[in-house]
């Protein structure tokens, strides 16, 4: 009896695989952007100056200090953001936009910060997210030599 159910769920299983490969969509089957698998129009994210991606990189600074090195320093003041970068999105990549601001960090030493904010990069690729690193603080060498590495191409 049980290899009878077995074979018949199989068989409904089967029976779906090609109406499942039929089903495009509105794109032609590519789920992957969101809707807008063409991407007409450029990506409207945040630009470098929006309080929250500001906000974010001075969390994220506090967080990576805090947990690693323990040396109680964190960005006091984020200010005069600008854009150095922007590169919209093509088939192959992500929108992506590149900043640098200057820094007050609470030891006294003011810094500069390069950030980006790439489109499809927040929690399931929905969003935007953003990563940084500051000169003269890139203790692991993430993005050596001098932050190049989060740098524009």
């Amino acid at each position: 009896m049980f290899r009878v159910i077995r074979l018949a769920a199989i068989a409904v299983l089967l029976s779906l695989v090609p109406a499942l490969s039929q089903a495009e969509g509105q794109h032609g089957g590519n789920f992957t952007f969101h809707d807008d698998a063409e991407r007409d129009g450029g990506w409207s994210g945040p630009d470098c100056g929006n309080p929250k991606v500001m906000a974010r990189v001075q969390k994220r600074f506090a967080q990576t200090e805090r947990a690693y090195w323990n040396t109680g320093v964190r960005i006091d003041t984020l200010y005069d953001p600008r854009e150095i970068a922007y590169r919209d999105w093509t088939p192959l990549i992500t929108a992506i936009r590149s900043c640098r601001a200057q820094a007050d960090l609470s030891d006294g030493r003011r810094v500069s910060v390069v950030y980006w904010v790439r489109s499809e990069q927040g929690f399931a690729g929905h969003g935007y997210g953003v990563d940084y690193c500051i000169y003269g603080r890139d203790w692991p060498y993430a993005y050596a030599p001098g932050c190049r590495e989060i740098l524009p191409r």
